[in-house]
């Protein structure tokens, strides 16, 4: 069951288009800005996530992992699931899902996508947008509970999601 979904854009351009295929970065991750989501009733019940990317090294594929960066105390385990959407990368789409715990922050990836060298044949501008999805299946607590995940409704600022 999907309780929460939100989509995101991130546009990587100038630099971050650069060190995706500068090899002297030894195929650095590049970060995208902070995302948040409002999963309940209060300015409280907030996820911040970031997304980061990279060339792989060594097989010239692109990939994209999930990180949370901030959650309430209480929230121990999220099962969630994670889309991607790249129309300068003849229009790829892939999803995973998995489970972000308290002590495990990245586990959420989408490997060896496509290859790199098509953004940098189809991007002549040197940029392109990602379509980030994030979807909450279930929260749980540290006893084990589960905790009640609402749907956000965008308000303001674009990487910001409320109930």
């Amino acid at each position: 069951n999907v309780c929460n979904s939100n989509i995101f854009e991130w546009t990587i351009e100038g630099a971050a288009f650069d060190d995706l295929f500068d090899k002297s970065k030894k195929n650095k991750w590049i970060v995208s800005p902070p995302f948040t989501v409002c999963f309940g009733d209060t300015q409280t019940d907030l996820l911040q996530f970031h997304f980061e990317a990279q060339n792989k090294p060594k097989n010239n594929l692109f990939r994209c992992r999930i990180h949370l960066d901030d959650k309430p105390e209480n929230v121990a385990k999220i099962n969630l699931g994670m889309g991607l959407f790249c129309k300068e990368a003849n229009d790829f789409d892939n999803y995973s899902y998995g489970e972000l715990r308290h002590d495990k922050l990245y586990n959420v990836s989408l490997h060896s996508l496509f290859q790199t060298k098509i953004l940098k044949k189809n991007c002549k501008e040197k940029r392109f947008t990602l379509k980030l999805q994030i979807q909450l299946f279930y929260m749980y607590d540290f006893k084990g509970k589960l905790i009640t995940i609402n749907q956000s409704q965008v308000e303001g600022d674009e990487n910001t999601y409320f109930d």
